[in-house]
């Protein structure tokens, strides 16, 4: 991936998914969007240091009804030598939370689904933990797949204390998922810093990758940890990690 430091990248995919987290409450669709748009913009703020960040993820004119996907290079190649870029980017990110309660409470939510605001108030459960998975694909002007990590990061509660305003934007019923808009700025701000920071140790080939190792300590954040995917001995639970 060195002969693409510098290059142009063109953002081809980058969006939520409810298929990444397990065992947990997602964000509901439009709380999601929000957050992904704002991940999206720190992301190609960060990037910007290290390549040429195009983005045509959401430019119909240029899509013109396709899908990139990583499993159809011929198509990422086309898209990529129509737009000019040297490589492309996909991301597919799952926001979530983990709520206390009990058995009865459990219960309580499945037979009223569409009351679970309220059922929570009424056992006054609180937020328990914030869990986030992301997925990012680097690829080459071919389509090829040149670089990927698939991490996870989980916060206790008081990551909720640290946030910005993005929380007001959602103005949805059901408070935890407001509070779960709001936490998930600095989770993803967070994230996506050692994720450049990561590529960049790979662009020159360091094998000290360890978040809690080698990742500069003043960067981290007590409040958060950052996983692979694959590291099964700490949450949150993931999908697709054949682990």
């Amino acid at each position: 991936m060195p002969e693409l430091q510098s290059r142009t990248l063109a953002i081809l995919s980058y969006g939520y998914t409810d298929q990444l987290l397990s065992d947990t409450d997602h964000l509901d669709s439009s709380a999601a969007s929000i957050v992904a748009e704002h991940q999206k913009a720190k992301f190609a703020s960060e990037f910007s240091s290290l390549f040429k960040i195009t983005d045509v993820s959401n430019n119909p004119s240029v899509l013109k009804g396709r899908m990139p996907r990583i499993d159809n290079p011929e198509l990422m190649s086309e898209i990529l030598q129509e737009v000019g870029a040297d490589g492309g980017i996909l991301i597919a990110s799952d926001y979530g939370y983990g709520m206390s309660g009990n058995l009865l409470q459990a219960i309580a939510e499945k037979v009223l689904p569409w009351f679970k605001g309220l059922v929570r108030t009424m056992f006054g459960s609180n937020v328990e933990g914030y869990y986030f998975a992301s997925n990012t694909y680097i690829v080459d002007k071919e389509g090829k797949v040149v670089w990927n990590f698939y991490g996870k990061a989980s916060a206790s509660p008081n990551v909720e204390f640290t946030i910005g305003g993005l929380a007001e934007a959602y103005a949805g019923g059901d408070p935890a998922q407001q509070k779960a808009v709001g936490a998930m700025v600095p989770i993803t701000d967070h994230y996506v810093e050692y994720l450049t920071w990561l590529v960049q140790a790979d662009i020159g080939n360091s094998s000290n990758k360890n978040y809690f190792t080698d990742y500069p300590k003043e960067k981290r954040d007590k409040h958060i940890n950052v996983y692979p995917a694959s590291d099964k001995h700490y949450p949150p639970s993931v999908s697709g990690t054949n682990q």
